[in-house]
């Protein structure tokens, strides 16, 4: 009798384990393209909430992450556009920072992969080479 509850207790973990990893793996998308733009929200506020003085200037570091993180650029913008040159898949990373009297401070990084809405990855996709000598015979 304590076998088989333990042998039942056993699948049942198992199950679940598995719908669980596949339910994680499911809910992240994997965008395939050459270039793609990526947006977000502007930062308006502090980390606790508190407006930012008008005037204050927000700039965005932009990222890639493969197991190597990558930065790409700064831009005053809400958007950036992100150019693959390889066939990984990259997890992109923005975040933001200010100087106040002449000191630059950083937010955490946000990561599509987490942070996402819904969570993405970027992969350039395998398209196959252009036709050459195209001829009427």
């Amino acid at each position: 009798m304590r076998s088989s509850r333990k042998y039942l207790w056993t699948i049942l973990i198992t199950i679940l384990s598995v719908g669980l990893a596949v339910g994680l793996a499911s809910a992240q998308t994997i965008h395939y393209a050459n270039q793609a733009t990526i947006a977000w929200d502007a930062v308006t506020k502090y980390q606790d909430g508190t407006v930012l003085p008008a005037g204050t200037v927000v700039k965005y570091e932009i990222y890639l992450k493969d197991g190597t993180q990558t930065l790409l650029g700064e831009t005053t913008a809400v958007q950036f556009t992100v150019t693959l040159t390889d066939y990984l898949i990259h997890d992109v990373g923005v975040r933001s920072n200010i100087t106040v009297g002449g000191t630059k401070y950083f937010s955490e990084v946000a990561w599509a992969s987490v942070d996402g809405v819904p969570p993405f990855v970027l992969q350039r996709y395998p398209a196959p080479a252009k036709v050459l000598n195209l001829r009427v015979e």
